[in-house]
């Protein structure tokens, strides 16, 4: 009885949406203790409870313990990916979702689910959050294999903009704060496939904009990776990126912001900027 009753009482969370805490917490709880499909039930219920309130009250430990027994269940991978992204925007829910191994477990999800979309993409995001203003899990991305798991989705996936774009919103904040992640991005051969897929989606005015913020952090953190787009094609994609989208401000302002950097640090003549570059930023440094 008491199992049939607790199944009810997710489903209503789940249902209906529910913002009782006191009843989460018991869900959570029995979580311990029965089947692995009462536990996915119970991963939908407090998820589903998506507010500021709960979040701090979701156990993450089980959270991550979820995602490792449910790991080939792609409903639950993207589920608790989405509720990680949710919850790593908060300092010490990111710190935990570290020291818990959760970087792995969504490199893992990302791995056994490479054919899914949705859940790269979540899980590129989820990274991004995780390393934001945290120098542990800086270090946990590099040697976790989260680069290579972004870089391969992108590999899979090179014709869905959500996919690229998603990739390049993570590339961006590891770049931030960490010239060890832009040189391992770098190395990894990042910025050609940025740079790809700025070409393949012309057109995605969302994309362009999240790449061209990945090239500006990724060549603020190092001549080398100024030199490496240069010889990647990243300046004629950046060029590109501002005509097709010249109504657009915040492409224009930041695609000449990457330009600017480039002549300033290398000499217009390595960068090889064209007259139509320079014509395309009129109010920049470039004539």
């Amino acid at each position: 009885c008491f199992r049939l009753s607790l199944m009810t009482a997710v489903g209503f969370f789940d249902v209906l949406r529910e913002r009782d805490r006191d009843a989460l917490n018991v869900v959570m709880k029995a979580c311990q203790y029965s089947s692995l499909k009462l536990h996915e039930m119970a991963t939908r219920a407090y998820l589903a409870v998506d507010t500021k309130e709960t979040k701090g009250e979701i156990v993450m430990e089980e959270v991550i313990w979820a995602m490792k027994v449910q790991e080939n269940n792609t409903g639950s991978t993207a589920r608790i990916c989405y509720g990680l992204m949710s919850m790593a925007e908060d300092p010490v829910r990111r710190a935990e979702i570290g020291e818990l191994g959760g970087i792995q477990r969504i490199v893992t999800g990302m791995q056994i689910h490479n054919e899914s979309e949705y859940i790269v993409g979540l899980a590129s995001l989820a990274l991004g959050n995780i390393v934001m203003d945290s120098s542990d899990n800086q270090r946990r991305i590099l040697s976790d294999g989260a680069i290579e798991a972004v870089l391969g989705s992108m590999k899979q996936h090179p014709d869905s903009a959500y996919v690229q774009e998603t990739a390049c919103v993570a590339f961006e904040k590891f770049c931030v704060g960490s010239t060890e992640l832009a040189q391992k991005i770098r190395s990894a051969g990042g910025t050609i496939r940025v740079v790809m897929s700025m070409s393949l989606h012309e057109g995605a005015a969302s994309l362009q904009k999240r790449a061209i913020a990945f090239l500006k952090a990724f060549s603020t953190a190092g001549k080398a990776n100024q030199e490496q787009l240069v010889a990647d094609g990243g300046v004629g994609a950046v060029t590109t990126a501002v005509r097709t989208h010249s109504g657009d401000t915040s492409i224009a302002m930041e695609g000449c912001s990457v330009l600017e950097m480039l002549v300033a640090n290398l000499g217009s003549v390595k960068v090889g900027l064209s007259d139509e570059g320079r014509n395309l930023c009129p109010e920049s440094k470039l004539n």
